[in-house]
């Protein structure tokens, strides 16, 4: 398969452009070995706080710093609490065609 453009000016949409992409990674033979954000191989666990600013609203001022968020909660209505997450990142890889198409 011929190599598609790698400049995104020479296409009308970004989700054309990130197709255009995929296909290239697809059949680019050092795909396993590189990728965009490329990083460890295992996966990263992450705590994250944040206030929720009244019961049951989203959550706001998303930090790693405990810290940071218990001094946001004084900026909030009563009722406001602090709330945590745990979020797991896993290795980059390529979107595929496939999965590009389905969006």
């Amino acid at each position: 398969m011929p190599e598609l453009s790698r400049s995104p000016d020479d296409y009308d949409e970004p989700i054309a452009y990130a197709h255009a992409q995929a296909l290239n990674a697809q059949h680019d033979r050092d795909r396993d070995t590189f990728a965009i954000g490329a990083g460890d191989s295992v996966d990263q666990i992450e705590v994250q706080y944040a206030v929720e600013p009244a019961p049951g609203w989203h959550a706001s001022g998303i930090t790693d710093d405990v810290a940071g968020a218990i001094e946001d909660i004084v900026e909030y209505r009563d009722g406001a609490r602090l709330i945590t997450r745990t979020v797991t990142y896993g290795p980059w890889r390529y979107l595929t065609p496939e999965e590009i198409e389905s969006l």
